[in-house]
């Protein structure tokens, strides 16, 4: 069976109801406040200007508000300004300079923050790769009951990168994330159960988290469950089973190879 890499989902776009609920918010009002000095209206005013509400979309001006709310320690703003770096999103792309707000939001709590910081020293970026530093935020988003946190830090233990190889430790946090239906840690935590690397095997329970992932659309997952059902491993044998998992499969593998 494929083991699934360690999947970031480093600065993911962050999600605000800030204008979900409130479709008249008074431009002039929030900047207003924004100029004199208010960190949340900055940020909110950052905001429209990212996503063209009320205002023109104008990236620069989104960066410029968002990084003045983030000086003064809004921590959301820290988070996204830091996005902002990763991207080049009105500002000259920088993964050190992102690496800094990532820092900032991280030392005030920020799960989010902590599981991307964890992430750029797993991966190098904007500093020298350190497993050790990883394994520290992600554990500490993973105590949070970050999902993403929860994952990779089951892999670090599971491959034993910045900390030494557990699998009791691995199935814990995997077992956390695939409890909210984090479909990559499902994946992985089927695998673990059907090679019993570490822990005992167990079929039954390898084909529940696998099918629990293909449900979602895990490629991975959805191969190898095809597999179980035509092995007769830990579900009665099913010739029918084992194709359509294994057509669900080959068909993102194709349109991924079309992409390419």
């Amino acid at each position: 069976m494929k083991q699934k890499h360690l999947v970031s989902i480093l600065l993911l776009l962050l999600t605000t109801s800030v204008f979900a609920t409130n479709t008249s918010i008074n431009f002039n009002e929030i900047q207003r406040l924004a100029s004199q000095g208010n960190s949340a209206n900055q940020y909110v005013l950052g905001l429209m200007y990212a996503d063209g509400r009320g205002v023109q979309h104008n990236d620069i001006q989104a960066a410029y508000w968002i990084g003045k709310a983030a000086e003064q320690g809004n921590v959301n703003s820290q988070y996204y300004f830091a996005r902002m770096y990763a991207h080049g999103q009105g500002v000259a792309k920088s993964d050190k300079n992102a690496l800094y707000w990532l820092g900032k939001a991280s030392a005030q709590g920020h799960a989010t923050a902590q599981t991307d910081l964890g992430l750029m020293y797993a991966y190098g970026r904007g500093v020298e790769k350190n497993d050790t530093q990883a394994v520290y935020w992600l554990r500490k988003a993973a105590q949070l009951g970050n999902a993403s946190a929860q994952y990779n830090l089951g892999f670090m233990y599971n491959n034993g990168r910045g900390v030494e190889k557990n699998i009791t430790q691995a199935v814990y946090w995997l077992r956390k994330a695939a409890e909210q239906g984090d479909a990559s840690s499902q994946a992985l935590l089927g695998v673990v159960y059907a090679i019993g690397h570490g822990i005992k095997k167990n079929d039954t329970q390898a084909v529940y988290w696998l099918h629990k992932a293909a449900e979602q659309g895990h490629a991975t997952a959805q191969y190898d469950l095809g597999l179980m059902y035509r092995n007769g491993r830990g579900v009665e044998k099913n010739q029918t089973q084992a194709d359509y998992w294994l057509r669900q499969a080959a068909a993102k593998s194709d349109i991924a190879g079309n992409k390419n």
